[in-house]
């Protein structure tokens, strides 16, 4: 990303306003914003970046994982990364049609070493986002 300056990575602690009306606000670990959506980077975020990136512990932090990839979903995140520290893996959730915020489709990539495998799905991600073992 660097390289090719597509955009800018941003670390926590950073508020990340995902939506105003409903003050839903997050900081997620990491996140990505595009030069194309930089306008929504201020003293905080103002919008949804374009990808989200959580390391997940086995003692979450605040809310549940689902309920967090659904808020990223329906506010218009393109892509979610889930770190698995203890599985040695990453779970790539990719929505198809940001636009469609609520009734789109999701990609779902879980990669674990060098095992990999794709889902497709229309829904809550929650039955669906178990790692493969290493």
């Amino acid at each position: 990303m660097r390289s090719r300056k597509l955009g800018k990575i941003w670390l926590s602690p950073l508020d990340v306003v995902l939506n105003d009306r409903l003050a839903l606000i997050v900081q997620p670990d990491l996140f990505f914003v595009s030069n194309a959506r930089a306008w929504i980077v201020n003293e905080r975020v103002r919008g949804a970046p374009d990808l989200m990136i959580e390391v997940l512990s086995p003692k979450p932090r605040i809310g549940k994982t689902s309920e967090r990839v659904k808020w990223f979903k329906e506010n218009g995140v393109r892509e979610c990364w889930l770190v698995h520290q203890d599985q040695r893996s990453v779970t790539v959730i990719a929505f198809e049609d940001y636009r469609d915020r609520i009734g789109g489709a999701a990609r779902l990539h879980v990669v674990a070493g060098r095992d990999s495998r794709r889902i497709a799905f229309v829904g809550s991600i929650a039955s669906h986002a178990t790692a493969p073992q290493a």
